[in-house]
């Protein structure tokens, strides 16, 4: 075998592991119901998360309270800021001016892992909401 077909047989094998990714993130999101509640966003926003990202962030994160949100994850929900601000990173710039707005312990940095939201998080979504639902009544 010759160090072309080599190449072209390795390409042709993690082509095929990036396809199996994709299709597993897929099943993954139809299987979790992986979506942001555009509802929890507009009251988040309304309690002074004023940047969408922050509230998209806080709502994602809120809606899997107990749980550690990968960075993929967070990325596939809130699409477009990775272009925007290069990588991963934008994540943790928000982190940090979500814990400027709210307080420390707000969101919790998982390292190497994700996020999860803290206790005031909590506290500040389920004031979000109930605050949202008196408006409306």
């Amino acid at each position: 075998m010759t160090r072309e077909e080599r190449l072209e047989a390795e390409v042709q094998w993690l082509r095929t592991k990036l396809e199996e990714s994709e299709y597993e993130i897929t099943d993954l999101k139809q299987e979790l119901g992986y979506q942001v509640d555009g509802d929890l966003v507009e009251a988040l926003r309304a309690r002074g998360l004023t940047r969408k990202q922050n509230a998209q962030i806080m709502a994602a994160l809120y809606t899997r309270r107990g749980h550690v949100v990968t960075r993929l994850v967070l990325d596939s929900l809130i699409p477009g800021y990775r272009d925007e601000m290069g990588g991963f990173k934008w994540m943790d710039v928000q982190a940090h001016n979500i814990r400027a707005i709210l307080g420390f312990g707000s969101i919790i940095t998982v390292w190497g892992t994700g996020f999860a939201i803290g206790l005031k998080g909590i506290e500040f979504c389920e004031q979000a909401l109930a605050a949202s639902k008196r408006r409306v009544a």
